[in-house]
């Protein structure tokens, strides 16, 4: 009888704890996605302290999911980092607003106290188009502020916080800060030198990732709902219906036809549009151009991304 091959193993660093925006990798592994690929995938949650960046650039782990802005970045330092796939199309980062004082635009910032993190490129981005200073105040990762202040407004994830929000009982809205034009893709990303000397198996992660989220997000997400909710049981099932919904609802992960997006995509143009903006912020050290910043081959056109 024939010897079954060793699957590759693969070590995958989220972003956050474990959380429905991470739903697709987890519907993956639960289903055996990875597994039939030829892979044993473990998962490794983030946190604010995780330094994801850092330790795949530093080959302490082979894939991850990021920002691609932050990417840009780290690749301009000499980071050996390179994205494979989009997994979010838009940001679900946003503005989080009560609805007694909203905000349709950026314009609406003005002279309002703002959340957010200090070195967040949508404010420097949105105060050098719009000619303003933000009144930043230090993000916190709590709602009890926003409960407490009607005029605040708070960086959050249109996914998450807006939900708890309202189980407080307070009405509020977002504006998504994919509209400040920074436009940063949430991509799987990996260590350069080791998707270089292991295609196939960096393809394979993508495949059956992408293969994941739209059976998360078309089929039933029970799989996913049930590992993350194991491994962080501050998440039950109705916030993460809503997650869920608030991805279909904005398009965040498949994306809009009409603007030529789809799952697993990454934009050329928008890629470069980016790097520019960064670079003209000073936040980048130098221009990146695109082709540092996408693995050869990558992003796959495959079946599960259509």
């Amino acid at each position: 009888m024939p010897v079954a091959s060793t699957p590759t193993g693969v070590t995958f660093l989220a972003d956050w704890y474990p959380q429905p925006e991470h739903g697709g990798f987890y519907q993956a592994l639960e289903r055996g996605f990875y597994r039939e690929a030829g892979l044993d995938v473990t998962i490794v949650p983030g946190g604010p302290r995780a330094m994801v960046l850092q330790k795949v650039g530093l080959g302490q782990a082979e894939l991850a999911v990021w920002r691609t802005d932050d990417v840009t970045v780290a690749v301009s330092r000499d980071v050996p980092i390179v994205c494979l796939a989009g997994v979010f199309q838009r940001s679900p980062q946003a503005l989080m607003f009560h609805s007694a004082y909203p905000v349709s635009s950026y314009e609406d910032l003005r002279g309002r106290p703002v959340m957010a993190g200090a070195a967040s490129v949508w404010v420097q981005a949105v105060e050098r188009r719009h000619g303003m200073s933000i009144q930043l105040m230090p993000l916190s990762f709590t709602i009890a502020q926003f409960l407490e202040d009607r005029l605040l407004v708070q960086q959050c994830m249109a996914t998450s916080e807006p939900y708890q929000v309202a189980r407080a009982g307070v009405e509020a809205g977002i504006l998504l800060l994919d509209e400040a034009g920074t436009g940063p893709y949430h991509a799987i990303i990996g260590n350069r030198d080791w998707v270089r000397a292991n295609p196939e198996a960096a393809a394979a992660f993508v495949r059956a990732s992408l293969r994941g989220w739209r059976d998360f997000l078309e089929g039933d997400p029970g799989p996913a709902f049930d590992a993350i909710s194991r491994l962080n049981p501050g998440h039950d099932e109705g916030s993460m219906r809503y997650s869920r919904d608030a991805m279909l609802r904005h398009e965040l992960v498949l994306g809009s036809g009409d603007h030529g997006e789809k799952l697993g995509a990454l934009d050329r143009g928008r890629l470069e549009q980016n790097a520019r903006l960064l670079h003209e912020l000073g936040v980048a050290a130098r221009l990146v151009e695109v082709d540092e910043l996408i693995a050869p081959g990558f992003p796959l056109a495959t079946a599960d991304g259509r």
